[in-house]
């Protein structure tokens, strides 16, 4: 099992949130879980994730102007 840490990037795996890749807010060890901030329509929002269900990934590279 993969090990998280506050920070991490990680891709979600399952369930309604697949494919989206947000930041770890939150560990919680304990219950096996993780809060991840994820951007819908343009928001961050807050999901609880099993560690199961994500994997670590690759930060988004920033946006660069074309200029």
């Amino acid at each position: 099992m993969e090990v998280f840490q506050k920070s991490d990037t990680v891709r979600i795996k399952s369930g309604p949130f697949a494919s989206f890749k947000g930041i770890v807010e939150e560990v919680d060890s304990w219950k096996g879980m993780l809060i991840v901030s994820v951007e819908m329509f343009g928001r961050k929002t807050l999901v609880q994730v099993a560690f199961f269900d994500a994997e670590k990934a690759e930060p988004e590279p920033p946006l660069t102007s074309l200029n």
